[in-house]
């Protein structure tokens, strides 16, 4: 996918109805008691099994590449990243250790916190494009 000047937004994300990495807005259920499970680790809910779904879109032209991974770890999503991506593309992701080693095989990586804001204000890092997908 692309190459020079081109800026790559990569995500991954959980298909099964339940929030992202057990974090977000809380279930009916848990606020009529009908969870009997509950763990304030988990954000009041359970570990959620399901299908994670890998992506990422190119900025300028929209271009996207998605496909359902086993694993949401490391070893998983950087070989698929440098088997489509061109090395000298910018790559745009969240925080999630997992994209640590992305600037070991791409030109730029930038990376948004999310628990801070939605884009960088110093690099203008986002991933709202790929997350809107």
């Amino acid at each position: 996918m692309r190459g020079e000047g081109y800026v790559i937004q990569v995500d991954e994300s959980l298909f099964g109805g339940h929030r992202k990495d057990n974090v977000g807005s809380l279930f009916f259920k848990d606020f009529l008691g009908l969870n009997s499970n509950l763990n304030k680790r988990n954000n009041y809910g359970d570990r959620v099994q399901g299908p994670w779904v890998f992506g990422f879109i190119d900025d300028k032209t929209r271009d996207v590449y998605m496909l359902v991974v086993n694993k949401k770890k490391t070893e998983t999503h950087i070989p698929i990243l440098k088997e489509r991506v061109y090395s000298h593309s910018t790559i745009h992701t969240d925080c999630w250790r997992a994209y640590g080693r992305a600037n070991e095989n791409f030109k730029k990586h930038f990376t948004v916190n999310h628990s801070k804001f939605f884009i960088d204000p110093e690099t203008q890092c986002h991933t709202q494009l790929i997350e809107s997908v």
